[in-house]
């Protein structure tokens, strides 16, 4: 079911959106706003990027992927490439992630930006 999450946090579902399939719309309003956000981390690390060796060096890696994945140019280029399989495991992952590891005024001040 289509379902729009309100500032209230309630969900209702959207009208004229056919049910099935996966669909979800979140109003960000004004916490997309890019001068809340940062990238900073990839900017300034000059360490190892490499996966497996240790914990330190791969949670570092995973920032720096991270951050450069979502930068604005590689989005452009790969959003239009990836198939819908692909964007559901994306954002999958992304909520699945922060549903198990924040709290939920965790989710609202740091994911949302909204407070």
């Amino acid at each position: 079911m289509t379902y729009l999450k309100t500032h209230q946090h309630r969900f209702r579902r959207l009208p004229g959106v056919p049910r099935g399939g996966r669909h979800c719309l979140l109003s960000l309003g004004d916490a997309c706003r890019m001068d809340r956000h940062t990238h900073r981390f990839v900017e300034t690390y000059d360490g190892l990027i490499g996966f497996g060796l240790d914990r330190d060096t791969d949670e570092k890696t995973i920032i720096c992927y991270l951050q450069k994945f979502s930068d604005d140019a590689v989005m452009a280029a790969i959003i239009k490439r990836l198939d819908d399989g692909e964007m559901i495991e994306v954002f999958d992952l992304i909520n699945r992630l922060l549903r198990r590891h924040f709290t939920e005024a965790e989710y609202h001040r740091l994911f949302l930006k909204d407070k």
